[in-house]
């Protein structure tokens, strides 16, 4: 029988497949949400699951140490707490953009709406003054690079220096963390 902690391991590296297919910024911030949320709760369900065998909390206490002091967890774990409680804010990105003709390279522009060019990328502002105000991630056919990081990311992980803060980047790093840990434990019990 597979784990409960090896399945939520699974919608985990779900969530992060995603963030890296993501084609704006806004879908890859709503991702990474779900993801830092699936990632965190690994260790909730590992915990709950072996609850009652005595040499996983034996195990599991090295573990916690070891993950109190790892920069990288602990800030995935501040994290989690920070986007339930105050959603997703800590995303910061630069776009480029190569080639756009604003008359040209805009698809199915919204009735009543105008473009928003921002560092997150090209949006359409709708219902601008009403109630129902938002800015929608543009479908364009330009040609766009934007570079996404996460604000105070750690530079270290288990001692070893994380070269930049690029989202995609530490979320890996953090998902092989989870896996290896996932993995030791069921790999001590089969």
């Amino acid at each position: 029988m597979i784990p409960k902690a090896k399945k939520k391991l699974h919608e985990c590296e779900y969530h992060l497949n995603n963030m890296i297919k993501s084609t704006n910024v806004e879908e890859l911030e709503i991702r990474f949400a779900a993801f830092v949320n699936s990632a965190r709760n690994v260790n909730f369900v590992l915990q709950t699951e072996f609850a009652g065998n005595e040499e996983f909390k034996e195990w599991y206490v090295s573990k916690q140490t070891e993950m109190q002091n790892d920069k990288l967890l602990v800030f995935f774990k501040n994290l989690r707490n920070k986007i339930t409680k105050e959603g997703i804010n800590q995303i910061q990105a630069n776009t480029f953009i190569e080639k756009f003709n604003s008359s040209e390279d805009v698809i199915d522009l919204p009735p009543d709406s105008r473009l928003v060019i921002t560092g997150k990328g090209i949006f359409y502002l709708v219902k601008k003054g009403t109630a129902q105000e938002d800015l929608i991630p543009a479908k364009t056919k330009a040609e766009i690079l934007t570079k996404v990081f996460i604000k105070n990311s750690p530079n270290m992980h288990l001692g070893e220096e994380i070269s930049d803060n690029n989202i995609i980047e530490i979320s890996k790093l953090y998902y092989d963390y989870l896996r290896n840990l996932v993995e030791e434990w069921t790999g001590l019990i089969n």
